[in-house]
């Protein structure tokens, strides 16, 4: 029946996509863990909130200057053997950072160091990622798959943080860092079972040429641009919520690692919501507009977080603000594969990641000023009013 709802789990039917699935789900419930312990030891080492927004930017400036090189790449090369390499130098940066921290030996210029690494090899990993989700499926299930992504990375930040506030209270960070060498072993073995349906067709030559041919075909459309601007913005302003978590936690609500896990996992929560009802999407209209209302949403939510005094008030209000971001970056991401060719899809993708990962330092040391200076519950309120404000003027431009 042609009316019939379409299936919420319909991509999850191909076996390329469900092995991909299974295995960055283990990966990045690692991942989260590993962020979570990484900025509760700097806050526990420091005490510092500014050192807590240096170590986040010190994470994704590197896509300031090779996002665009891992995007051509994303295009020239294998998508599955760059995410093989990546997530290969991803794991011996969680051991390098476990090994430290077991030995005692830790300090604060060796965790961002390594998380700088790490960003380096996000600069190539993130677009091959996004652009290689979509070999595992047929173009009709494309939107289903890239809302399942949203589920898996939502199902992750559920179970990451909360794992490891119970993990740094009873056993310290370290614990943390080795579980998340050892989830990489499954991402890797399903990486490694996938072929996928449809190849990427490799471009030329890796060249300037290339990022200025993709950047011409990304930018000329305007609606391609007005929404790269909007998640920018929506990443500088409201994206320092990662990054000032411990602060918060610690700071304001005294509610400690088990207290700041509850916080990350309760935004999980709700932006598992947001993925679920965009993967019941038949198609990528309306979109648009809907990314515009989540990130009035986030603004909102942010806000209200940031005023929340104690976890009764704070866990509802870190729901709606992961519903509401989710919907944004998810939104975005589903309408600009649609807008895509196989061809520029890397670089795209490339644009897609940089616009949050490129921003979200700046936010993330501005915020970190804010918060020592003025608090944690101002810098959350003015990201608030930054992610309202940028919604209603980017809806003139999209």
């Amino acid at each position: 029946m042609s009316g019939a709802r379409p299936s919420l789990w319909r991509a999850l039917h191909r076996r390329e996509y469900r092995l991909y699935f299974c295995g960055q789900l283990v990966s990045m419930s690692g991942t989260w863990m590993q962020q979570t312990a990484q900025g509760w030891l700097v806050y526990r080492l420091t005490g510092s909130a500014v050192l807590l927004g240096l170590t986040a930017a010190s994470s994704q400036a590197p896509a300031l200057v090779l996002g665009l090189a891992g995007g051509v790449g994303a295009d020239r090369w294998d998508r599955r053997k760059v995410l093989l390499w990546t997530q290969a130098l991803a794991l011996l940066q969680a051991a390098a950072l476990a090994v430290l921290t077991s030995m005692g030996r830790v300090q604060v210029w060796h965790v961002i160091t390594l998380a700088a690494c790490l960003g380096v090899v996000n600069a190539f990993d993130m677009p091959a990622r996004q652009a290689f989700v979509t070999e595992l499926v047929p173009p009709e299930e494309m939107g289903n798959a890239i809302a399942l992504s949203g589920i898996l990375i939502n199902a992750s930040r559920m179970v990451g943080p909360a794992l490891a506030g119970i993990l740094i209270a009873r056993s310290g960070e370290a614990s943390c860092f080795w579980l998340n060498a050892s989830s990489y072993l499954a991402v890797l073995a399903s990486l490694w079972a996938i072929r996928p349906r449809r190849p990427a067709a490799p471009i030329g030559e890796f060249a300037a040429t290339h990022i200025r041919e993709g950047l011409g075909y990304v930018l000329r459309d305007p609606e391609r641009r007005g929404l790269l601007l909007l998640l920018a913005a929506v990443s500088l302003a409201g994206m320092p919520l990662f990054s000032l978590m411990p602060a918060f936690s610690e700071g304001v609500l005294k509610a400690g690692p088990r207290g700041m896990g509850l916080l990350t996992a309760a935004v999980g929560f709700g932006a598992m919501g947001a993925s679920l009802l965009l993967a019941r999407l038949r198609g990528p209209e309306g979109l648009v507009q809907t990314v515009g209302r989540g990130a009035v949403g986030f603004g909102l939510a942010l806000a209200a977080f940031g005023f929340s005094d104690r976890m009764g008030l704070a866990v509802p209000a870190a729901m709606a603000a992961g519903f509401a971001m989710m919907t944004t970056f998810a939104g975005g991401n589903i309408r600009l594969q649609y807008r895509s060719d196989d061809a520029h899809r890397g670089r795209l993708m490339s644009l897609f990641s940089m616009s949050f990962t490129t921003t979200a330092p700046f936010g993330a040391l501005v915020a970190g000023w804010a918060a020592e200076r003025f608090g944690a519950p101002f810098a959350l309120a003015v990201g608030g009013a930054g992610c309202a404000t940028a919604a209603s003027n980017c809806g003139k431009i999209v």
